[in-house]
């Protein structure tokens, strides 16, 4: 994702400012300050008090979002105000993604020209190397996996690797071999349930003991995103019934360690190093064992041909006397 620009942070910035005078302004007025005529007189009962019909759920920062939401404020207006989403970019729009009105962008692409021009990108994900490259340092602190979100995606993957016997109603899962769970509408409902309880956790949780799962440090950045903020502006009643805290929160076990472990050696580049280095040896161990093994065969068919040759000739002794 690029970086957030100058620009759109004094455009925003602006619009906050203009969004507090409004409620300022709406404040006073439901204090009791009564709003006057131009004669001076003050308008309404003679109680001087004004009912107003417009009466916020809660105090809105930004403008609603622009899509029709559910109860919980779904979907998240994640591409909007700057920031877009293109499944496949051609080479020949590339200079879109340097827009000054671009604020961040998720794309697909082929051409290597992508890849190579590191300074308009964030992270890379590399489906042809199966690897995930991120260039900030920042930001891979931000995006490291705790435990309980390890087990999320070890849960993820392990059902979705894994063929079912269960089919959907409309015999899909027939031809592709893939039930409910495990299934593409499956994956994304438990998206939708982690997103729940993210959102449900920065709006009802202790910072202390409920950031920790979801890493606290990806929270307090995601909490400062122009889609986190517009879902903050309005109350959304569905969300207090959710779930607060991570899906996966509990108790350390000797399986954490293993998915741990198996995080380090695959996904980080020290890992990745002593992976190779433990492989080598492995290699060179077999082969040792290997050649060693031959020597010792070698050893024992010569030992057991001269036994044999001693044992003949011992016979073969008496009858020549």
């Amino acid at each position: 994702m690029s970086g957030i620009s100058s620009d759109w942070e004094k455009v925003e910035k602006m619009e906050v400012e203009e969004a507090e005078n409004e409620l300022k302004a709406l404040s006073s007025s439901e204090n009791g300050l009564t709003p006057r005529s131009s004669d001076g007189d003050n308008v309404g009962d003679s109680g001087g008090m004004i009912e107003s019909d417009i009466t916020p759920k809660s105090s809105p920062i930004l403008s609603p979002s622009p899509f029709p939401t559910d109860e919980f404020g779904f979907p998240l207006a994640i591409f909007t105000k700057g920031s877009v989403c293109h499944p496949y970019l051609a080479l020949q729009h590339h200079e879109l993604l340097q827009d000054v009105n671009i604020r961040s962008f998720l794309v697909g692409a082929t051409n290597i020209l992508f890849k190579q021009r590191r300074h308009l990108t964030d992270v890379i994900v590399d489906i042809e190397d199966d690897k995930i490259e991120i260039y900030d340092a920042e930001l891979r602190k931000q995006l490291h996996l705790h435990t309980a979100d390890l087990r999320f995606a070890d849960f993820l993957v392990k059902h979705v690797v894994e063929e079912r016997d269960d089919i959907f109603l409309d015999g899909t899962a027939e031809q592709s071999h893939v039930g409910w769970e495990g299934g593409d509408e499956w994956v994304r409902s438990q998206f939708c349930l982690y997103l729940l309880s993210l959102l449900s956790t920065t709006e009802n949780g202790a910072r202390e003991t409920n950031y920790h799962d979801f890493n606290t440090q990806f929270v307090e950045a995601y909490k400062t995103t122009h889609n986190y903020r517009l879902w903050k502006a309005t109350q959304h009643d569905g969300i207090d019934a959710m779930h607060t805290g991570h899906p996966f929160m509990g108790q350390y076990s000797a399986a954490d360690i293993k998915l741990r472990l198996s995080h380090v050696m695959q996904n980080t580049e020290r890992g990745k190093r002593l992976g190779t280095a433990v492989a080598k040896t492995g290699q060179a161990v077999n082969s040792a064992v290997q050649q060693t093994g031959k020597a010792v065969g070698g050893a024992l068919n010569q030992a057991k041909s001269a036994m044999s040759n001693w044992w003949a000739h011992l016979n073969q002794g008496p009858e020549g006397e």
